[in-house]
């Protein structure tokens, strides 16, 4: 999937079920989104790649978020193990730059693909 074209740090204000509102921002931020999105399938280094997921978890339970941690084991030959995370609490977003994030993330999902020597082409709103 390709990156949003957003030039600005994520940041957007989150509620946990019964909690306070608190600051969520940058790569937490964007970890916090891929739990939500995720669901119960739930997030991991396999599913979506990032450098620091035990550190964004643990950021986010700080911040009174409930995240269940799940062994998964590989298939393969080598028979490893790797966490999977699932959010467990119900969270409200808004405020920040979380719109401006969702819209430039939209328009890149429906930009099409480039060939290497293509012109741009410019989406209509």
């Amino acid at each position: 999937m390709t990156q949003p074209a957003f030039n600005g740090k994520l940041h957007f204000v989150a509620r946990a079920s019964g909690g306070l509102m608190t600051e969520v921002h940058d790569r937490v931020a964007w970890a916090l989104l891929q739990l939500i999105r995720s669901g119960v399938n739930g997030c991991s280094v396999v599913t979506h790649p990032a450098p620091n997921w035990p550190e964004y978890v643990e950021a986010m339970r700080q911040q009174r978020f409930d995240i269940r941690i799940e062994t998964m084991c590989t298939s393969d030959i080598f028979e490893e193990s790797y966490p999977k995370y699932v959010l467990q609490s119900n969270v409200k977003l808004g405020g920040g730059s979380l719109g401006e994030w969702l819209i430039a993330e939209m328009n890149a999902l429906e930009a099409p693909a480039m060939q290497p020597d293509a012109e741009p082409t410019l989406l209509k709103a």
